[in-house]
């Protein structure tokens, strides 16, 4: 597991209960939702690009 990754991972421990889903824009710094997702125990979504 990333430094990086593990670093997200224990800043959310206290708010675990709390989570029910979690909405990611598309960046590449949610490389790892697979992760988070597996972790929190919850749903991981994506936000649509804005179209016009």
């Amino acid at each position: 597991m990333p430094h990086q990754l593990a670093k997200k991972l224990l800043a959310i421990t206290q708010a675990k209960k709390m989570v029910k889903s979690i909405t990611f824009d598309n960046g590449t710094e949610f490389n790892y939702h697979h992760a988070i997702e597996h972790y929190l125990n919850t749903t991981v979504y994506f936000a649509e690009p804005y179209k016009s």
